[in-house]
């Protein structure tokens, strides 16, 4: 009997060694929160990271072996599609941006980088494909955008509401003067006394714009929100005519806020006043107060986690706001209504009173579905248990 024997402990090592190579490069790529995969030269997904599947709704695996473009949303978007082929073509490396919805249900703005993977020859092999969230990094990008144009717009509404109260307190005090030299003339009065009522409203309209940029006085006291939405419930009627029904939702263990009361007034009647001119036909006014503790799920990122707020919604069944309008909603005199019909300075009063109060004001109106206006208030004291929270 005879036979041979191989040493093969060395290539067993290199074995060892490589499976233990691609478990570690394996946990690195799965550990990353990007889109990351190979494509081989037939097209096809040769490897997706834990990333890829959870982004397409499903476990990594069953990817490999799926045509390329499985890798995007059904839409399959023709910018995509292009720097595929123009990657292959030109076999350098190409970055596109582009936003798309997924099928874990998220929208999300990804840089997709797509690079050549050519072989020791310099042949092409196939490419592998990178792909960045940057949702949460653009969506920071533009509420600082906006704040600092909302900044912006302040001083400088700041600087008008200053120089008018100026030009008006020449016109207010030449026309009393005028009024008492003309007490014989009752035409003349009665004209000099239209005068002295567009200069009152001129008065309203510097509150206003001084309210949007922040140099009012405030008189803040500490303030059950409750009750200020019941003493308006009779106010509202008679304001918004009886095609439109108010409903109230209020959590009868509110927490107290330090505000303005009187500016909370104003704000949710000119909140009112939007909403019904959103509703042409009538409709529903509901004005909801609730908790909201420190660490519950909150869909708007400008709220900090850490802090307890009280959230005070007006929601309305009107015909709802583009996208373009809700980001514009705050300017001062951006109005989607006819001209004439509003000054564009409501919601800017709106958003310049609860900002100086340190709170947060979102807007969820998706078109067609109603809006929906939330005011949120820090709350002043500690909680206590068994509060009710908020979600929204």
């Amino acid at each position: 009997m005879s036979g041979t024997a191989t040493d093969i402990s060395r290539r067993r090592t290199a074995e060892d060694a490589l499976r233990d190579s691609e478990r570690r490069l394996r946990q690195v790529t799965d550990s990353l929160p990007a889109l990351i995969a190979s494509i081989g030269q037939d097209k096809t997904i040769r490897f997706a990271n834990r990333t890829a599947g959870a982004w397409l709704d499903c476990e990594s695996a069953t990817l490999v072996g799926r045509p390329a473009m499985d890798l995007f949303p059904a839409s399959k978007p023709a910018a995509i599609e292009q720097n595929w082929k123009g990657m292959i073509s030109s076999g350098k490396r190409r970055d596109i941006t582009v936003r798309l919805a997924w099928p874990d249900g998220k929208q999300r703005d990804i840089e997709l980088t797509l690079i050549p993977h050519r072989s020791a020859n310099d042949s092409f092999i196939g490419a592998f494909v990178l792909c960045v969230d940057l949702t949460a990094f653009r969506e920071s990008e533009r509420r600082l955008q906006r704040i600092q144009k909302m900044e912006a717009m302040g001083q400088l509404t700041g600087g008008i509401a200053h120089d008018f109260n100026n030009l008006l307190s020449i016109i207010t005090g030449h026309s009393e003067l005028l009024a008492e030299m003309l007490a014989d003339r009752p035409k003349a009065a009665k004209s000099l006394d239209a005068v002295l009522r567009a200069a009152a409203r001129g008065d309203d309209l510097i509150k206003r714009l001084l309210t949007f940029a922040r140099r009012q006085d405030i008189n803040r006291t500490i303030v059950d929100i409750n009750r200020v939405v019941s003493s308006l419930t009779e106010v509202l009627g008679r304001l918004l005519g009886e095609t439109i029904a108010i409903r109230t939702r209020l959590n009868k263990d509110i927490w107290p806020v330090e505000i303005d009361a009187g500016l909370l007034e104003d704000a949710i009647i000119n909140l009112a006043i939007n909403a019904r001119d959103a509703m042409k036909n009538g409709g529903e006014l509901t004005l909801t107060s609730v908790n909201s503790k420190a660490g519950a799920k909150r869909r708007s990122g400008q709220l900090e986690s850490t802090r307890d707020y009280v959230c005070l919604s007006v929601s309305d069944t009107g015909s709802g706001m583009s996208q373009e309008a809700q980001e514009r909603a705050f300017e001062p005199f951006f109005t989607t209504k006819s001209f004439g019909a509003g000054s564009g300075l409501g919601l800017s009063m709106v958003y310049g009173f609860v900002q100086e109060a340190g709170g947060v004001v979102t807007i969820d109106s998706p078109p067609g579905k109603g809006t929906t206006v939330s005011l949120w208030f820090p709350r002043r004291s500690a909680p206590s248990p068994g509060d009710a929270t908020c979600s929204i």
